[in-house]
């Protein structure tokens, strides 16, 4: 989960506050919440860095030609 504030304090606070709504609802179904990380602040280099990986995920995920099954012999 990710999110962009002015403010970090008010970043931080909203997210925990999400956090803390999700292990609510997740609970009352009986499921369970890990959190891996809590909320930060990330650093510029981070977001970069972060914003790279998911571009690279995202030409990995595009469907090649060569991947489409359709031929039927």
């Amino acid at each position: 989960m990710t999110t962009t504030a002015m403010q970090d304090k008010d970043g931080i606070e909203l997210l925990t506050k999400a956090i803390a709504e999700l292990d609510r609802v997740i609970k009352e179904y009986e499921g369970n919440l890990v959190v891996k990380i809590p909320p930060r602040v990330a650093q510029r280099q981070e977001d970069a860095d972060l914003e790279g990986l998911m571009k690279k995920m995202e030409m990995e995920n595009q469907e090649v030609a060569a991947d489409d099954d359709d031929s039927d012999d």
